[in-house]
């Protein structure tokens, strides 16, 4: 399988938010396949088999704790990964709008080409 496929945080603060719109704005722009993290108790033989298959494994959190992140790390699986707060947000403060989700999608995006150059 030849593709991308991104994981994001699913916190319910703002920044999970926003992390899980521009998510969603990555999907609608074909630029890569949501696909959720696992249940971490549950059997994830599949979820590895997909991650390790994939051209390119994107995680986005909205904060330092990158749940998405170790979800991919602790299965050994290297993802390109991002986090809001790195990218200038605040819990509690960033406000969950159009205009915060437009920069944050066009950075992600910006970084991502660079990756695939």
């Amino acid at each position: 399988m030849s593709s991308k496929i991104i994981y994001s945080c699913s916190c319910s603060t703002n920044l999970g938010l926003l992390a899980q719109r521009v998510t969603d704005e990555l999907e609608k722009s074909n630029i890569a396949k949501i696909v959720p993290l696992p249940d971490p108790f549950g059997d994830d033989s599949d979820f590895v088999k997909l991650a390790k298959s994939a051209e390119l494994n994107i995680t986005i959190d909205g904060c330092q704790v990158g749940c998405a992140l170790k979800a991919l790390k602790c299965r050994k699986i290297k993802p390109l990964a991002f986090c809001l707060t790195d990218m200038g947000c605040e819990k509690r403060i960033t406000p969950v709008d159009d205009p915060t989700v437009k920069r944050l999608y066009d950075e992600v995006i910006t970084k991502i080409g660079e990756h695939c150059a």
